[in-house]
């Protein structure tokens, strides 16, 4: 028997999304970075099939606590945004990793770590369990092409794609996963938070002032 909905569940790789929404910033300014996931992956279901139905959204980041003392609006600014993402949809689910610092010229850089290694296991996960149709990667990282070959070769039942972040594409992850495609610029203006997002706490957590655009207020 058919089943008459498709399960779609969408991860994504949240700093691949940002540096592609910080560049479609300085293309062309606007408020961008207050993005509406599930609104986003909801408009995009046609794209994947008739029957695709949204099961869920993980969004994976990491918090830059190494920030604390240099630039705390950036750390609250982040952390506003996971309070609208959870508070918006309880299907919503965020994933942590975490920054580590190197020093190979004499400074300190800080590096995220561990996403790519939580959504290939996240997607192994979903694969074995066989409770969705679809799995759409949010991200143009060409570090997930073993993944995407892993999956094509032993989980023929299982529909792998991309969701390429403008300006992030891949072209080998494209020939692996045929049926990706990407977002744009356009898709990030249509699907923005309200400026002001109700907590299940009944209180307002509201879009960052350095986010809002010419034609919004907080």
């Amino acid at each position: 028997m058919t089943r008459d909905r498709e399960r779609v569940v969408w991860l994504v790789d949240g700093f691949n999304l940002y540096h592609s929404l910080e560049i479609c910033d300085r293309e062309k300014p606007g408020a961008l970075k207050w993005l509406n996931l599930n609104q986003l992956a909801s408009e995009h279901l046609s794209a994947i099939s008739p029957k695709a139905e949204l099961a869920e959204v993980r969004y994976y980041s990491a918090l830059p606590w190494h920030l604390t003392a240099t630039d705390p609006a950036r750390l609250a600014r982040h952390e506003a945004y996971l309070r609208a993402l959870t508070a918006w949809r309880p299907t919503t689910k965020v994933s942590l990793g975490h920054f580590q610092s190197h020093g190979w010229d004499g400074r300190r850089h800080w590096r995220e770590k561990g996403t790519d290694v939580s959504i290939a296991t996240d997607v192994m996960e979903l694969a074995m369990d066989g409770a969705v149709d679809h799995v759409v990667i949010v991200s143009g990282d060409a570090d997930y092409v073993p993944l995407a070959e892993m999956i094509r070769r032993r989980f023929i039942g299982l529909s792998l794609r991309f969701a390429f972040p403008a300006s992030r594409f891949s072209r080998r992850l494209r020939t692996l996963c045929p049926g990706s495609f990407t977002l744009t610029a356009e898709s990030y203006r249509r699907c923005q938070f309200p400026p002001s997002v109700r907590l299940p706490s009944g209180r307002q957590v509201h879009c960052p002032k350095e986010w809002l655009g010419p034609n919004r207020s907080g």
